[in-house]
């Protein structure tokens, strides 16, 4: 048996170079097993999906790539102490979904936009929730800290 290669910041951008972010962020692929949920699930998604992005943020280390994920507040009225990855809800004043996963990374975990090489990207996916998340994949230099944040 072949083991897998290491993965490295190249390998990641060369996997990932061919990937563009939608350019529709309501152009959803249904998950696996979506074609047995009811169609009135399906109606009901696709009048209701708001777009989201999050960013799924690979960091160097000494020992490898690392990626970051958050742990949502126990105060929060939803989702609290859930495992995410930084991102949220688009806003009027997003230009797209991928400032949307930036903008949020900056404001959940203290990383500036300007800091993240956007190697790629995931087709977006409905969520029962109600979102259209697209999902951003970013590349991050060894940081020890940033504002206080351990990253």
């Amino acid at each position: 048996m072949r083991r897998p290669e290491a993965l490295t910041a190249a390998l990641l951008q060369e996997r990932l170079a061919e990937t563009r972010a939608p350019e529709d962020p309501f152009d959803i692929v249904m998950p696996p097993g979506s074609e047995r949920w009811p169609a009135s699930v399906h109606e009901a998604m696709a009048r209701t999906l708001r777009p989201a992005g999050v960013l799924i943020p690979v960091i160097e280390r000494s020992a490898g790539l690392a990626v970051l994920l958050t742990q949502r507040s126990a105060e929060l009225k939803h989702h609290a102490g859930q495992i995410s990855f930084p991102g949220g809800r688009m806003e009027t004043h997003d230009r797209d979904v991928v400032q949307t996963a930036l903008r949020e990374t900056h404001e959940e975990v203290g990383i500036p936009p300007e800091l993240i090489a956007v190697v790629g990207y995931l087709p977006p996916m409905p969520t029962v929730t109600g979102y259209a998340i697209t999902t951003v994949v970013g590349y991050l230099p060894p940081m020890p800290t940033i504002t206080g944040y351990a990253v």
